[in-house]
């Protein structure tokens, strides 16, 4: 990846070691196809009455709060990601 964006390596297991993103904005690159996707974080705590329709609040809950993401796709990003991926390698001058 760029310097905007850090490998993440995956382990024997196939996942990747834990991340900090910023829970206002944190980009996400694929390493395999360059696709990058703009991430928001919300903690909350839920309440105690009955969740609106269509709403399903699924996972752990941790010190009594749940994590909420959403993710859009980022074309620009995208596009440079690919385009610096598919730049022709500069072929070096032989010396006389």
């Amino acid at each position: 990846m760029g310097k905007r964006y850090q490998n993440a390596l995956e382990d024997e297991d196939g996942w990747s070691e834990w991340q900090h993103p910023r829970p206002d904005h944190y980009s996400m690159a694929c390493c395999d196809c360059g696709l990058v996707h703009d991430m928001q974080f919300k903690a909350f705590r839920p309440s105690r009455r009955k969740a609106k329709p269509g709403y399903i609040a699924v996972g752990r809950e941790v010190s009594g709060l749940r994590i909420m993401f959403r993710a859009s796709r980022n074309n620009r990003a995208t596009a440079q990601i690919r385009r610096a991926r598919h730049k022709p390698k500069s072929k070096e001058q032989p010396e006389s």
